[in-house]
């Protein structure tokens, strides 16, 4: 039975990594459900209870458990191993010497390259990053070398991984009732992240959120994130609601018309879905992604702060018809054959290799 091991980074606050592998991972059960597929993730994750697959839990983030890691590796023995921006150069050689096919993640500059480091690159037999192909960038000459000797970890740009909108399953989840005329969806991302002066990121958004329905006449959802320490209430005009899926989730943001998310992968996930935004970086990785889709007029970007934020989308309601030209334009340019899709014949193809090499032994 073809066995598939996921190692996303994981901890008590950042969600990402996990719940793109999770993604991925629900996609090839629902093509392939005689796979096995299990995870390794942090114990202490607010997610590690409720992850629907399989798990071996470890007292941290995987990448820094590296011995404990490796004789997980050894003694599930996997056909593909996917570190999802995780991992050290030791993992790497250890999955591959245990005959698994290997997969990286990377979502921006920094960890695509990592991927690219001389103690790793010989290892990868994939290497995916989940950007958008705009924010492509030339290889330095060293990195052009490795590559030339390495070619099947050259880094592919498939775009942002998601499954689609499930209305069905918004709905057993979040009961939406709409009153006004427009929706904004309001979210920090996972809801742990402090800002530079020492706020909840969380607590300045919810106040964004008050503001669009008190002062702007919106319906507004308020997702507080799975990990936020805070217990908002819900007020007129304000519906507060804790965590969702990822379905249920873009199930929600298909339906906005507005939405005021965090520089993470529900960015990308909103560009996709056509929805205008405002965006403002909540850790220090999301400058780097806010700058490019800003640049491609895919998005209005803020600083996190309460000012800053009600003037982004004072501005947004005002001249929202740009915004939704430019995401138009993008979706009709963009290269259809990526994405999920893509990536689930990665899987695909790596598993006919490995089952060629058995074959052959």
């Amino acid at each position: 039975m073809p066995k598939i091991l996921f190692i996303p980074v994981s901890s008590e606050t950042g969600v990402g990594e996990y719940q793109r592998s999770l993604n991925i991972a629900e996609s090839l059960r629902a093509k392939f459900s005689h796979w096995e597929i299990s995870f390794v993730i942090n114990r202490h994750a607010p997610y590690a209870s409720n992850c629907p697959f399989p798990c071996i839990l470890v007292d941290k983030s995987p990448t820094k458990v590296k011995r404990e890691l490796n004789k997980i590796i050894k003694a599930e023995s996997p056909d593909i191993v996917v570190f999802d921006a995780s991992g050290r150069a030791g993992n790497f050689r250890v999955a591959k010497e245990t005959g698994a096919k290997v997969i990286f993640i990377s979502q921006h500059a920094k960890k695509t390259a990592r991927g690219l480091k001389a103690n790793r690159i010989r290892y990868i037999d994939k290497h995916i990053v989940v950007q958008p192909t705009f924010m492509r960038k030339p290889f330095a000459y060293f990195e052009q070398v490795k590559l030339r000797l390495n070619p099947l970890a050259i880094p592919t740009h498939v775009g942002t991984l998601y499954q689609q909108p499930d209305d069905s399953e918004l709905k057993r989840q979040f009961a939406l009732e709409r009153t006004k005329a427009n929706l904004l969806v309001v979210s920090a991302g996972s809801g742990s992240h402090y800002l530079d002066d020492g706020r909840l990121a969380s607590d300045v958004y919810y106040d964004l959120a008050l503001y669009g329905a008190m002062q702007r006449e919106l319906d507004v959802v308020f997702v507080s994130g799975v990990s936020c320490p805070r217990e908002y209430p819900s007020v007129d005009g304000v519906r507060v609601v804790k965590s969702l899926s990822n379905r249920a989730f873009l199930a929600l943001l298909s339906q906005a018309n507005f939405a005021t998310l965090s520089g993470g992968s529900t960015l990308l996930q909103a560009i996709e879905l056509g929805i205008p935004t405002l965006t403002s970086p909540v850790s220090k990785d999301q400058s780097a992604r806010i700058s490019a889709c800003e640049n491609e007029s895919l998005c209005i970007s803020a600083s996190s702060n309460k000012q800053s934020l009600i003037a982004g989308l004072d501005a947004l309601l005002k001249q929202p018809h740009q915004l939704i030209d430019s995401l138009s334009r993008y979706s009709e340019e963009k290269d259809e054959s990526l994405g999920m899709n893509y990536v689930l014949s990665m899987f695909v193809e790596l598993m006919n290799l490995k089952q060629e090499a058995c074959k052959n032994a």
